[in-house]
């Protein structure tokens, strides 16, 4: 199952000030492991973003269990960021109208 996942900081919450200096080398120590985490959780990345003027993240993961996706991303991004996790489709279905 495909999750999107975007999380979002304010500009005071941001990695790149020097206050949160312990949250970034946190965040670059679990990416740079990110393959161990992705074998540990049951992830698999199938594209990460970022768009820095927004503060925006933006995953794109592959899991059978939500649960999975809130142990890869881990606490420091949840704690740090608004999150929205949904999961997606690949492909449209055929939608059938109810009749009444």
């Amino acid at each position: 199952m495909l999750f999107v996942a975007i999380l979002t900081h304010t500009p005071e919450n941001c990695f790149g000030r020097p206050e949160h200096a312990k949250a970034f080398e946190e965040i670059k120590k679990s990416w740079a492991e990110r393959e161990r985490l992705q074998r540990e959780t049951g992830v698999k990345v199938i594209g990460a973003y970022i768009n820095p003027n927004e503060h925006t993240f933006f995953f794109v993961l592959d899991t059978d269990k939500y649960e999975n996706v809130a142990r890869f991303l881990g606490p420091t991004m949840l704690i740090h960021h608004s999150a929205k996790i949904t999961p997606v489709q690949t492909e449209f279905v055929e939608l059938k109208l109810l009749k009444a």
